[in-house]
């Protein structure tokens, strides 16, 4: 499946049908029926928007350069990355890793972990991105030999591990694409960041941030900030993890609050879950 899947065309024509309304931290949040009908209202969040993909790739650069400044630094996001990745390395600390970051952006999840890994290890990090945001990454030259960015999951290297925060609910089909990252056939996989419903069905809404919210660090001076908006899939926690659960032991849980936000009376939960593949 390619990763330009993640933002379908824009049916223009199509009568959004609001299946109810959910309140959003004191804003009234509409419910649609489908990822398309969302769709037709959200405004410059596309992935594929050539603005949003060089100013993270602009933003990823200078948070690089940031980094070789600084001392390691752990955060909610990246310690649940760091341990998932040490716990792989136990059973041989000199074997070569390759891991698969889907959605990865331009490559900030890459640069943040490898200051803690001995420069001697040998590690191949590939992220999977929407064409845009691959095209932006290679022209602001950030790949290397280490860090390679695709926009389709064909012909793939053997992967050990796969790595996703904060993505498969921003999909235009999260199940599918769940299953084509389960295919793959990693030894391990973590979802980090994710915004699960309790209540077991999924919920579409619409999110809506700051353009400068998005990538890391400050925005730079040449981008113009405005409100972004794209569909956003709240999925079933039984439904995603029995999906997992054919191939993969879950093997740990933590809370992850930060890709959550409250919607109306539904029992939302922000969670990362590291599975390990069944032998």
């Amino acid at each position: 499946m390619n990763i330009k899947d993640f933002i379908p065309p824009i049916i223009l024509k199509v009568k959004n049908k609001i299946l109810g309304k959910q309140k959003v931290d004191g804003v009234i949040e509409e419910e649609y029926e489908s990822y398309q009908s969302a769709q037709t209202k959200c405004v410059n969040g596309d992935y594929q928007n050539i603005e949003l993909c060089d100013m993270i790739a602009e933003k990823t650069i200078v948070y690089k350069d940031s980094l070789i400044q600084q001392p390691n630094s752990l955060t909610a996001t990246n310690v649940f990355l760091l341990a998932a990745i040490n716990n792989i390395r136990i059973t041989d600390s000199l074997k070569s890793m390759t891991i698969l970051d889907f959605g990865g952006a331009c490559g900030a999840h890459f640069f943040e972990i490898r200051k803690f890994l001995p420069e001697t290890f040998n590690l191949k990090w590939i992220v999977v991105e929407t064409p845009q945001m691959v095209l932006s990454a290679k022209t602001k030259h950030i790949e290397t030999k280490e860090l390679i960015f695709i926009d389709n999951m064909n012909n793939l290297p053997p992967i050990d591990f796969i790595y996703s925060s904060s993505t498969l609910q921003y999909t235009a089909k999260p199940y599918e694409f769940l299953e084509n990252l389960l295919k793959v056939g990693a030894n391990s996989i973590l979802f980090n960041r994710m915004m699960f419903n309790e209540n077991d069905r999924d919920l579409i809404t619409i999110q809506k941030s700051s353009l400068s919210n998005n990538g890391p660090g400050p925005m730079p001076k040449q981008f113009t900030d405005k409100i972004i908006s794209y569909p956003h899939t709240t999925l079933s926690f039984n439904k995603f993890n029995s999906v997992v659960l054919k191939s993969y032991n879950l093997t740990w849980v933590f809370n992850e609050a930060t890709g959550s936000y409250k919607i109306g009376n539904e029992s939302i939960i922000g969670r990362g879950l590291f599975y390990t593949k069944i032998s």
